[in-house]
């Protein structure tokens, strides 16, 4: 299949997923979005895959929901935010270690996704945060279950309710 929003390729059992919108910051556009989902449920039943290897293009993994989007149209948002949500799902049931390299900002919808990996790396440059709290707005993606599981209530209540945001150095220190 050929994929526009993402770079997909297998090699020697290993799968590899690159968010590829750089001049976009990896926003999830809802073609991004759909994307995933269908490499989600291509990855799940695939028989030549032993692990998966996410990542993105560009200065940063993703900055997930577009803010504009989440400020000013909230139908679209809605509509966007779900078929994100459902990406991830699917992509939490992939039965393959899935290993995600970070760069740069990981936040909204990109950090959901994230969490649904195995193991996370990150490098120095990486910084992590919800911005939902601050537009008054929900986060989604399964972050709310995820991240306190990762790193704890406290560390992620003050993330998803203040917006706060974790350094990569502070996100290695809680796991």
């Amino acid at each position: 299949m050929r994929y526009h929003y993402l770079e997909v390729w297998i090699e020697e059992y290993i799968a590899y997923v690159k968010l590829n919108i750089p001049s976009e910051r990896n926003i999830f556009l809802p073609e991004l979005s759909q994307e995933l989902l269908d490499v989600a449920n291509e990855f799940i039943d695939h028989q030549q895959i032993k692990v998966v290897v996410l990542g993105a293009n560009g200065r940063d993994f993703s900055l997930g929901i577009p803010p504009k989007l989440a400020q000013n149209d909230l139908d679209e948002a809605y509509t966007s935010v779900v078929l994100a949500s459902k990406a991830i799902e699917q992509w939490s049931r992939i039965p393959y270690p899935i290993i995600v390299a970070i760069n740069g900002q990981c936040a909204s919808l990109g950090l959901s996704l994230a969490c649904v990996g195995d193991i996370r790396y990150a490098s120095e440059r990486a910084i992590f945060y919800m911005p939902e709290a601050t537009w008054g707005i929900v986060p989604a993606g399964g972050i709310t279950q995820r991240l306190p599981k990762l790193i704890g209530k406290g560390p992620s209540m003050n993330m998803l309710l203040g917006g706060e945001h974790m350094q990569a150095n502070q996100a290695l220190d809680f796991g």
